[in-house]
């Protein structure tokens, strides 16, 4: 099977798998979902919070005693560090709610969450802890390969890893992001493979982004490659992950009968990674 063919049939089992399963949900009241809340025991007096929705918010924190707003833009994901060293505690505990507002004017009022005053954290709601647990499980899923080497191809599996993401502006997704990432094949003697890169993302129209990328590449025994790549961002999963298809060539300087194109199928998603 040629690679062009390969990659039409990918995109169109994911446009149609996944397509169809997002309309679905169109029309459910705004979800939120806690990542992380808790006060850091060297910080008393602060209160570290991450969590996303389920459509672009705008979004405000409150206490028994007073509302922070979170910013005047909607956005999916939000991270920030809150001053609470006026906040009353009840039993050492620090209770508050998540307000949001999508861009329709709805709103939706979260379930009660509470901290620990100092410490770790504590969550109230199964739902949360469910949401968090199912986004850990999908962050897991590998990418899959297809990969070329001249008369020959072979299945691979791997994982990209974003670890520093760029945002300026919208909080969709980062400008450009550095990444690691991890690939098995069974076409040449050395079997894994090491990659460490930059992509550059472009947020498009009726897709979700293009973004181009370049990437050293090493398995540790002296067989490197430098390795450009082109990747459409498809469809969004949870509002945090994006289905991916991504066109790479593997470019040996040193052995250009090892050069090989690779097609993948995977999952994205910078909201795991040190943002800056």
């Amino acid at each position: 099977m040629k690679p062009i063919s390969v990659f039409l049939f990918l995109l169109l089992v994911s446009s149609t798998t996944f397509g169809l399963s997002f309309r679905s949900e169109e029309g459910d009241s705004i979800e939120v979902i806690l990542i992380e809340a808790y006060s850091p025991k060297e910080s008393p007096g602060k209160m570290v919070l991450t969590f996303f929705t389920s459509e672009p918010v705008k979004a405000e924190v409150i206490f028994s005693n007073k509302t922070v707003p979170l910013g005047t833009e909607f956005n999916e994901s939000y991270s920030t560090t809150l001053e609470i060293s006026d906040i009353p505690v009840t039993e050492g505990m620090i209770v508050f709610y998540i307000r949001v507002q999508g861009e329709s004017g709805q709103i939706n009022l979260s379930e009660q969450f509470d901290i620990v005053a100092e410490g770790n954290t504590t969550i109230s709601g199964g739902a949360d802890l469910t949401g968090c647990l199912i986004g850990s499980a999908v962050y897991a899923i590998p990418a899959v390969y297809y990969n070329f080497h001249r008369d020959s191809s072979g299945l691979g599996f791997g994982k990209e890893f974003p670890l520093v993401s760029f945002f300026s502006g919208g909080y969709n997704y980062p400008n450009g992001y550095i990444a690691f990432e991890y690939t098995y094949t069974d076409l040449n003697d050395i079997k894994s493979r090491y990659n460490f890169g930059y992509k550059q993302i472009i947020e498009m129209p009726y897709i979700n982004y293009v973004s181009l990328g370049f990437s050293f590449s090493t398995d540790f025994r002296g067989g490197n490659a430098v390795l450009p790549e082109a990747s459409l961002g498809l469809f969004r999963i949870m509002n945090v992950f994006t289905l991916y298809v991504r066109g790479s060539h593997y470019v040996f300087p040193g052995d250009r009968d090892k050069n090989m194109t690779q097609l993948s199928l995977g999952l994205f998603s910078a909201f795991f990674s040190f943002q800056r």
